[in-house]
């Protein structure tokens, strides 16, 4: 019986810590959201920093002057990705948080 109530005390620490890091990945989640919905189109690049921070990954488009930059959305959830467009002024966003 020591045995079982030590496996079992060993599984509920093991759920209590995935239940935790869920709900941190969630929380991160959230918040990228949150700050995600605040950028418009046409937002510059250095916006784009100021508000997310740096991308995971930057990638260009096949179509040419277009980027795609990656954001982690935390946990095991799809990062998030933004077209940027070149332009005169420089980076700007053309499609928001796809």
């Amino acid at each position: 019986t020591l045995g079982a109530m030590t496996m079992t005390r060993s599984w509920f620490t093991t759920l209590g810590v995935l239940i935790f890091v869920a709900g941190c990945a969630s929380s991160e989640y959230r918040q990228m959201q949150e700050k995600c919905r605040a950028l418009k189109t046409g937002t510059s690049d250095q916006g784009v920093l100021e508000a997310l921070g740096e991308p995971i990954y930057r990638s260009a488009s096949s179509e040419p002057g277009r980027f795609l930059w990656f954001y982690s959305m935390g946990g095991d959830v799809a990062p998030l990705a933004i077209i940027m467009r070149r332009t005169g002024a420089g980076l700007v966003v053309e499609s928001p948080c796809l």
